[in-house]
C-alpha cells in the first residue's frame, strides 16, 4: 500500500492477510457402495493480519458450525462393483 501526504508519497507500507479453515466432524456419505456427499460439522477460522517487516499485528479465531452436506458431482465407486447414481 502506498502511503500519501497531500498527494505527495511519502512511503509504502505491505500487508498481508490470511485466512485458514479447519473442517471438523467430516462424515462421507456412502450409498451402495459409492461416497455420494460429505457432510459438514464445525469449521474454525484463523484469520490472520501482518505488517512488513514487523510481523502478526492481528489474529483472531472462531468456530462456525457449518451443518451442511456437499453432493458429489459424480459419485466415487469405493468397491469395484458400486452402481453409480443419475445424476
Amino acid at each position: 500500500m502506498e502511503l500519501s501526504l497531500d498527494g505527495a508519497p511519502v512511503g509504502r507500507v505491505d500487508l498481508d492477510l490470511t485466512a485458514e479453515y479447519d473442517l471438523h466432524g467430516v462424515v462421507a456419505v456412502v450409498e451402495s457402495g459409492a461416497l455420494t456427499a460429505l457432510r459438514f460439522g464445525e469449521c474454525d477460522v484463523t484469520v490472520t493480519f501482518s505488517v512488513r517487516p514487523v510481523g502478526t499485528v492481528l489474529q483472531r479465531r472462531r468456530t462456525f458450525s457449518v451443518g451442511a452436506l456437499a453432493p458429489m458431482r459424480e459419485t466415487v465407486p469405493l468397491i469395484g462393483s458400486a452402481r453409480t447414481r443419475p445424476a
